[in-house]
């Protein structure tokens, strides 16, 4: 009996060991944070997505506190190695930068931003830890780091299960070196991690949003929008015959006789799903009016089961890398409004009440 109660007391000994350590770990990471007004580093974001396709891309970052800011809490600078695009966020514009082309274009501010292939180099855990998880444990201690494990809630609206974020934090100044998340959707596992590299911060850091701005004097700012090299607004949008989401025998094209929404999404972009009923909200306002088509390239047999589940009524059809190239499409959701004439008059990077402003205009024409 006494054995018994030595094990029991051990063990709860131990457990609120483990416990004061994660507390004390956490404070340090939030204190390092509080701490940070300005941060750079290089770094390499491997994504495997649900489709079992892997993405490995490097990459450069510079983020600026701004407590001000409503949309991030900060600006940014991310830079795409493999495409040398950079992507600039300065609480008021976005400016896509492409650098080959010594050209850029700005857009209103919007959170998908982070969806811009610069956006992707961004870890905003390095000025904002997690708050709203489940649970979290020290699942492992090296010479170099604390390994630490979140458990966020399921997900219905996104059908996640499965939630994890394992951050490997410094031991020198309590800082990210590592970030995996991963999760299960739809009964596919899938998984995004950046490692930093070459971690500079406060006073170490020369670079301000302002200096890179500055670079841009140096480039063309794209305002002609029918001779945009990078944007489709003003062009004919590219033909295409394409197979049904749910009857591939069935093939449909771009039809000239209505005013078309062109919806490219896919089932591992979070606000891709999101925004599905509410374009359907759209097809169903103005179905007589206004023709609606979702285009995926990927996992089809999961977009399937993510359609029926959202009860979307809309026409989806399996699209193809061709397409993707065609319409110069690089994040997601993407969104084409196209005249009965075959132009393209406007394209939205991300789902807004834009949208139906414009269709009503078109519409009134």
């Amino acid at each position: 009996m006494k054995k018994l109660i030595l094990i029991l007391l051990v063990t709860v000994t131990s457990y609120a060991q483990d416990n004061d350590n994660v507390k004390s770990i956490l404070l340090n990471y939030e204190r390092s944070t509080k701490n940070i007004y300005r941060i750079e580093y290089n770094a390499q974001r491997i994504d495997t997505f649900a489709s079992g396709e892997v993405s490995n891309r490097k990459g450069f970052a510079f983020i600026e506190r701004e407590k001000t800011d409503k949309l991030f809490g900060f600006y940014f600078a991310g830079e795409r190695f493999d495409i040398n695009e950079m992507d600039i966020y300065d609480g008021k514009n976005e400016f896509w930068v492409y650098k080959n082309k010594k050209s850029y274009k700005i857009e209103k501010p919007g959170i998908g931003f982070l969806g811009s292939p610069g956006g992707q180099i961004i870890a905003k855990e390095l000025l904002f830890p997690d708050t709203t998880y489940k649970d979290v444990k020290l699942i492992n201690v090296t010479k170099a780091a604390y390994i630490l494990e979140y458990q966020f809630k399921d997900d219905t609206t996104y059908n996640i299960t499965n939630d994890k974020k394992v951050i490997e934090l410094s031991k020198n100044n309590f800082l990210p070196l590592k970030i995996t998340s991963s999760y299960i959707w739809n009964g596919n596992k899938a998984s995004s991690q950046i490692i930093i590299n070459n971690l500079q911060i406060n006073s170490n850091v020369n670079s301000s949003i302002e200096e890179f701005k500055k670079t841009l004097s140096n480039y063309n700012l794209i305002k002609d929008k029918i001779n945009r090299s990078e944007d489709m607004v003003g062009s004919k949008a590219p033909k295409f015959i394409l197979p049904k989401l749910f009857n591939t025998t069935d093939k449909i094209g771009l039809i000239r006789d209505k005013l078309t929404l062109l919806d490219f999404w896919e089932v591992w972009c979070a606000p891709c799903i999101v925004s599905l009923p509410k374009v359907e909200k759209i097809y169903k306002k103005f179905i007589d009016k206004v023709r609606v088509i979702g285009i995926i390239t990927e996992n089809i047999s999961n977009a399937r089961k993510l359609v029926n589940k959202k009860n979307i009524t809309y026409t989806n059809l399996i699209g193809n890398k061709n397409l993707i190239k065609k319409y110069r499409i690089n994040s997601y959701p993407r969104y084409y409004l196209v005249g009965k004439d075959g132009i393209i008059k406007k394209e939205y990077y991300e789902f807004s009440n834009q949208i139906e402003i414009d269709i009503l205009k078109y519409l009134n024409e």
